[in-house]
C-alpha cells in the first residue's frame, strides 16, 4: 500500500497588514482590504477601468494598488502613496 501526500495549493501572501485597522491605511477606491492567508492586503473588488483607458496588463504584484493617472486608469506602477 503506498500513499501520496500533497500540499494544499494555497499561495501565502506578504506576512505584513498593509491596510485595513492595524494601520490606518485605506485601500483605494474599488479595492478592499482582505487577508492574503498572513496579512492584509488591497483586493481589486470593483474596480473598472474608466472609458478611455486601456486594460491594465501588469505583472507587478501590487498590495495596496496600482498607481493611476490623472483621468483614473491604472498603470503598472505600484501605488505605496497611501504608506506616507
Amino acid at each position: 500500500m503506498s500513499v501520496t501526500l500533497s500540499a494544499p495549493s494555497f499561495k501565502r501572501g506578504f506576512c505584513l497588514s498593509l491596510c485595513g485597522s492595524v494601520n490606518n491605511v485605506t485601500c483605494p477606491s474599488g479595492y478592499e482590504c482582505r487577508s492574503n492567508g498572513c496579512g492584509h492586503q488591497c483586493y481589486k473588488t470593483t474596480f473598472v477601468q474608466p472609458a478611455g483607458c486601456s486594460e491594465l496588463v501588469c505583472a507587478l504584484n501590487c498590495p495596496l494598488g496600482y498607481a493611476r493617472t490623472d483621468q483614473g486608469c491604472e498603470i503598472c506602477q505600484c501605488d505605496y502613496s497611501r504608506l506616507g
